[in-house]
Formats: structure tokens, C-alpha cells, sequence
């Protein structure tokens, strides 16, 4: 009898620790499948950007909000882009695009904790924006290879021709990520 219990008790703690043991395992799969559903949310939201700069070029002449006059409802005038092309404040073009766009919430990637979405397109600031926004006369579909916009949280690049890859060139490693 003794030896029973003696073997039982080893045999439950084995159990325990093979249960232990897989939900440490599935709990790793779900975290990497979980990291894998935010990414293609933040691709899905570039696809999304790409597809509304694509609309409003297709009823303005084929040119992207930055490329068109204030005059003609664009935003050419304000934009001043860094040195590598990328708008200081996005904000006034995505201003002009929100039937295109839809909602604000599409320009908040889900990895980015320092951004908050903007409750609709009136009070929408840098703040409210995660992915970063690439100006100039090349940037429009004549070029479909040129970057239009960049997640920089995941590395990935919005081209011109709406695609979306993945490029760690871009991606920024940031402490609360």
C-alpha cells in the first residue's frame, strides 16, 4: 500500500509538471501568434492608408494630397518635409482625406503605447499618429516602387502601389514596445 502512494505521488507530480510544462508552451504560441495578429493589424492599417491615398488621387488628378494646392484642396503648401522625405506634421494632409481614410484609428499602429487615436479627424494631432508619412513630387503612382509611408514600430514600408513589406531598416526599437 505504501508503495502505491509512494508511486502515486511520484506519477502526480510528473503529470504536473508535463501540464506546467504545456501551458508554458501554449502560452508562448498564443504570445508569438498574438505579436503576429498585430502585425497584420499595423498592415492592414498601411493598406488601408495606401487605398485612401489612392482614392483621393483618383478624384484629384492622380496626385496624392501633398502634390495638390491648398487652392485645389490639398495641402502642398504646408508640407515640409526632414531630410529623408518624411513630413514633420502629417497631420493637415490626413485632414483633407476623411472620407477616403474613414476613420482616424487606422493611423494608430497597436504597438505604438505613445499614441492615442484621435476621436474623429477635427481633433486629430501628431499624437493621434503613429506611422510616418513620406512627401514629394516622386512620391505619387507614377513611382509605385516609392515608400509612401513607414510603420516604424514594426519595420514595415507602405509603397506607392499600396503594397506593404517588411523593412528592419526602418524599424525603431523602442523601450516601451
Amino acid at each position: 500500500m505504501a508503495i502505491a502512494g509512494f508511486i502515486l505521488g511520484y506519477i502526480s507530480i510528473l503529470f504536473s509538471l508535463v501540464l506546467v510544462a504545456s501551458i508554458l508552451i501554449v502560452g508562448a504560441n498564443g504570445s508569438a501568434n498574438f505579436r503576429k495578429e498585430k502585425i497584420i493589424s499595423s498592415e492592414n492599417n498601411l493598406k488601408q492608408i495606401g487605398l485612401a491615398f489612392r482614392i483621393w488621387a483618383g478624384d484629384n488628378g492622380d496626385q496624392f494630397p501633398f502634390n495638390v494646392s491648398q487652392t485645389k484642396g490639398g495641402t502642398h503648401e504646408l508640407c515640409e518635409p526632414d531630410s529623408n522625405g518624411f513630413e514633420k506634421n502629417p497631420v493637415p494632409t490626413f485632414m483633407v482625406m476623411p472620407n477616403e481614410l474613414g476613420s482616424p484609428s487606422i493611423l494608430v499602429c497597436f504597438d505604438d503605447k505613445t499614441k492615442q487615436p484621435a476621436s474623429d479627424f477635427a481633433s486629430l494631432t501628431t499624437n493621434n499618429i503613429s506611422y510616418q508619412l513620406r512627401t514629394g513630387a516622386n512620391v505619387n503612382d507614377s513611382h509605385p516602387d516609392e515608400i509612401l509611408a513607414v510603420d516604424p514600430i514594426n519595420g514595415l514600408v507602405l509603397h506607392c502601389d499600396g503594397s506593404v513589406q517588411r523593412d528592419l531598416h526602418y524599424k525603431k526599437v523602442a523601450a516601451n514596445h
